[in-house]
Order: structure tokens, then sequence, then C-alpha cells
């Protein structure tokens, strides 16, 4: 039997589903977008109150409306989820002391309706297990050499190679810390909102602080 050619510029039944569904999907998503921004515009300056605040909070307001289009953004997985836990922080060094230094360190979290305020400075304390390295930067040969290993490790065909790194990690002492020092501190605990911690590791990134070091 001859079936007769579609006409050309017709759209196919299938098609013509996926297109209504998409248009729908754009049009929720606006939808949301413009309750997120005129429920947060309009609360903030109506009231002055903080976003999220529950204690705020009162039915028809315009502070319920911006917190129920939140929690619509949020369940969409348009936004990145908020950070709960973080167990490193990277900074510079404001001051070194006595068995620990002052780290100012930028925190924010990736989720854009997250306004809680972290601490922009938080003390930092070695123990006597605390590992403390300096990073180093590798010569070029000493670097070509560990690259030419590494490919021909894995031109044998060898499981679990890892690639060479430019740095050598040289341990130092806290007292060799100085002001401008950019370092990571890394945790056993989560140190989310913490003033202050103890560091089980702090690396100092190559060549961050050209300063004399006595």
């Amino acid at each position: 039997m001859n079936i007769p050619p579609r006409p050309a510029g017709e759209v196919k039944p299938a098609e013509a589903g996926k297109t209504s569904a998409m248009r729908a999907g754009l049009v929720l998503l606006a939808g949301l977008v413009v309750g997120f921004v005129a429920g947060y515009g309009a609360g903030r300056v109506s009231t002055g109150a903080v976003v999220g605040d529950k204690a705020m909070m009162k039915k028809g307001t315009y502070e319920e409306g911006f917190e129920a289009a939140r929690m619509k953004l949020q369940e969409s997985g348009f936004l990145p989820p908020a950070v709960t836990d973080i167990r490193t922080l990277s900074g510079s060094v404001k001051s070194v002391g006595d068995g620990s230094f002052v780290l100012e360190s930028s925190f924010r979290n990736p989720n854009p309706l997250d306004e809680k305020k972290y601490p922009s400075e938080r003390t930092v304390s070695a123990t006597a297990e605390t590992k403390i390295f300096r990073q180093e930067a590798k010569n070029p040969e000493e670097q070509q050499r560990e690259f030419a290993a590494f490919q021909r490790a894995l031109q044998q065909g060898q499981t679990g190679v890892v690639p060479p790194q430019p740095f050598n990690r040289v341990e130092i002492k806290l007292s060799e810390l100085r002001p401008g020092d950019i370092v990571t501190a890394t945790a056993a605990e989560n140190i989310l909102d913490a003033a202050s911690f103890s560091a089980t590791e702090i690396i100092v990134q190559s060549g961050t602080n050209l300063g004399p070091r006595g």
C-alpha cells in the first residue's frame, strides 16, 4: 500500500507532544523564577526582615511567599544543594601565634539563597599530630623524568598508576608560616561554622609569599 508523503512542515504527533512538554516546563520554570524574585524583593523592601527567618514569617506575608518559591526552586533541582559539612578551608595567613595562626577565608555557600554569615577569620591550631607541608615546585628535569616514567607504565598496561605531581611536599614547622602565605587547612570534624579548630594537615602553597623567613 502506498503511503502518501507527509506535507512539508507537518509535525509528527510525538514531536508535537515533546514540544508541548518543553514549553510547559519553560513556563513553569519562568513562573518559579518570577515568584522568587517578586517575593524576595518585595518582602525585603516592605518589612526589612531577613529572608529565611521563620519567626518573622506570618501567613499571607511576602516572606511566606518567598519561602514557598524558594522551596519549589530547591525541589526542582534548579539550585545547587546547600553545603552543610566541610572539612577543608583555604585562605591566607593573617598572623601567626604560639601553636596557632589566624586564617582569613571568604567561604561562601554555593547555594545563592543561603544568606548565613560565616566567620571570615578562623583560628587554626596545630597539635603534635598535625602535619605541616610546604609545596615546592620540582625542577623541569625532574618533572620530565617522572612524566616519562608515568607514560611507560601506562604503555605497559600497569593499573593504579598515579600521574606525577608538579610539587614536592617538604615538612615544616608552624613557626615557619608567615602572614600572606596561602594555605589549606584540613580538620577531622565539620568546620563549616567553626571560629576555631585543630588541623590535622596544613599545606602551604608554593610561591605565594616571597617575603623573608628569618
